[in-house]
């Protein structure tokens, strides 16, 4: 007995023992949580402190460029490129890898972990390439004493661009690696500002980088190229986003503006057929109606415009162009930011704060009984602006912005005749060409009906929204909402108010008659079409693999009209895309999607 109670006695001591070291291991377990919580606190505030800093630097960078500073640029980025690599270090430390690694503490320490190797990959990756390309292009040393542009400097600066484009690709790829579950949100606030960045400028990089190495051959760096020019009024609202009112014919050899030829559309023949064949879904959609010059730009797809317009000039010019611009009234705000205000045939000053609403509306007002000279007036103004452009006038960085911000709004568009050129800008959204990959879509594109220019007051709104989902398909419903908001008015110039369609006897003299096009995702189908809220029917087509609804209405002033279609489409995992037509009100777009 007495040894079974000692040995009763030694197993008691011993499960003491065990619970001792179990209460020490724990209170080791919690003491290294409490020193790598407090580790992880103390680097990462230091980290963000640095991430926030460089992102000052980062700005410091983007505004000494615009204003052509390539020194206080460089300087910017040597600070910020020191910050971020601090930050990304102080943020991969043995310590933060494991932490991060546990998924009982939660996601953020990593999500910081790779935001700041992200950030790190931007700023000491990228935005050295983004100087280097300032410096060859800056505006100081690009021109010979005579003020010609050094063509041969184009090439390179795109090819640095280029590098800056695969920085930024990688900065990407890691920061789809970033938790997006059990992060807390400072930090999912600060990656998704980081994912903004990148993203502006993945796209400034790869437009930038294709153009460049075209431009050359596109300013004639071998041989003059010629090239239309039409002048779109969105006032009168077409595809692509205007009303061809004036066009210009201009010539560049070398990369100096050697001829140019400004002409109203009163000299434009109609044809009796379209001038190209693009096909029968193209025809059952627009009909005859491109037959005539102004409209050949009625599909949003802007190499439709363009080969029909170049097509359309040698015919009845006989003289061959090497491509076509297409350049809108909110395009020449962008410009005049950059490169200051324009003195009109007139007298008149404009600036980037009334361009647009001068030349969209009240310049009818003053031209009301001269028709030609107001279109003329335009076409001085868009021309000395695109001299301006060649010129690089303002600096090369003002430019970039301002033809960032034409180009990504489709102010201006572009087609070459040239295959190999044509397949560089269709990488870049300058190509205005309808996306044709799979998955979700909507775009809401408007023709004018009623030979008006009501379209300045247009106001819209196009939402897409996701329903349920039934084995591989998906509903959704994509409603667009359509506001003539044309002030009241006695009286007014014949040119924006004048109705020249065939149902203007009946109509209101301030209602506008619109032709609505809702372009859906391939392979889509529709169940029910509505106008406030009253089922109806609409014509269907197609275009680029697009099923197309198309609806003739008539936009009251002041009423909204709201259209409706039932859509039933495939799963797709991809991102909604929903390009907005060009026009002088802004789109409202209203897109809410999730997975199934």
């Amino acid at each position: 007995m007495a040894r079974h109670g000692a040995a009763g006695t030694e197993q008691a001591k011993g499960k003491r023992r065990v619970w001792r070291y179990v209460a020490l291991a724990a209170v080791v377990v919690v003491a290294l949580i409490a020193a790598a919580g407090a580790w992880i606190a103390y680097t990462g505030l230091q980290a963000r402190n640095a991430l926030v800093t460089a992102a000052d630097a980062v700005a410091g960078t983007q505004d000494a460029l615009l204003g052509a500073d390539v020194a206080a640029a460089q300087a910017s980025v040597t600070e910020a490129s020191a910050l971020t690599s601090e930050a990304a270090s102080k943020t991969s430390d043995p310590v933060w890898k494991v932490v991060g690694a546990l998924p009982w503490i939660g996601s953020s320490p990593k999500a910081v972990t790779l935001a700041t190797e992200a950030a790190d990959e931007v700023v000491s990756g990228s935005l050295p390439k983004f100087v280097e390309a300032a410096a060859i292009l800056d505006v100081e040393t690009i021109k010979d004493a005579e003020g010609k542009v050094d063509l041969a400097r184009l090439t390179p600066a795109g090819a640095t661009l280029g590098e800056a484009q695969a920085s930024l690709s990688a900065a990407a790829e890691t920061l789809a690696e970033v938790p997006t579950s059990g992060v807390v949100a400072p930090v999912t606030e600060g990656v998704d500002e980081l994912n903004s960045k990148v993203e502006q400028a993945l796209g400034i990089s790869e437009t930038a980088s294709q153009l460049l190495a075209v431009m050359p051959t596109m300013l004639g760096a071998d041989a003059p190229q010629t090239y239309f020019v039409a002048f779109q009024s969105p006032v009168e609202i077409r595809g692509t986003g205007g009303f061809l009112g004036t066009y210009g014919v201009l010539t560049v050899d070398g990369g100096e503006l050697v001829q140019k030829d400004v002409e109203s559309n009163n000299n434009l023949q109609r044809f009796p057929e379209p001038v190209v064949n693009l096909g029968p879904e193209y025809r059952a959609l627009y009909g005859r109606d491109p037959a005539l010059w102004q409209n050949m730009n009625m599909s949003p797809n802007f190499p439709y415009a363009g080969i029909q317009w170049a097509t359309a000039y040698q015919l009845q010019f006989g003289q061959p162009v090497a491509g076509v611009m297409a350049v809108d009234i909110n395009a020449l705000e962008y410009l005049i930011q950059a490169t200051g205000p324009v003195t009109a045939p007139n007298g008149k000053v404009l600036t980037a704060d009334n361009v647009v609403q001068y030349l969209g509306n009240d310049v009818y007002f003053e031209f009301e009984d001269d028709n030609a000279a107001r279109k003329d007036y335009l076409a001085e103004v868009a021309t000395e602006l695109i001299e301006r452009v060649l010129g690089l006038d303002g600096g090369t960085g003002k430019l970039v912005q301002a033809l960032t911000d034409s180009v990504s709004g489709g102010h201006i568009q572009l087609w070459s005749k040239d295959a190999t050129i044509q397949s560089a800008l269709e990488t870049t959204p300058i190509a205005g060409a309808t996306p044709t990959a799979e998955g979700p879509y909507a775009q809401l594109v408007l023709n004018n009906g009623a030979g008006n220019k009501l379209d300045f007051y247009t106001e819209r709104k196009l939402e897409y929204l996701a329903g349920r989902c039934e084995a591989d398909r998906r509903q959704s419903l994509v409603r667009a909402t359509l506001l003539n908001n044309v002030p009241p008015i006695d009286q007014g110039p014949r040119y924006i108010y004048g109705r020249g369609d065939t149902s203007a006897l009946d109509a209101d003299p301030l209602s506008n008659r619109t032709l609505v096009y809702l372009h859906m995702p391939i392979g889509s189908g529709v169940t029910a079409v509505r106008v406030n809220g009253a089922p109806t029917t609409a014509i269907f087509g197609s275009e680029l693999g697009h099923p197309v609804a198309l609806l003739d209405l008539e936009l009251p002033a002041g009423t909204p009209v709201v259209v409706e279609l039932d859509v039933v489409e495939p799963l797709s995992d991809a991102e909604p895309v929903v390009p907005v037509q060009p026009m002088i009100q802004p789109q409202e777009t209203v897109v809410e999607w999730g997975g199934c």
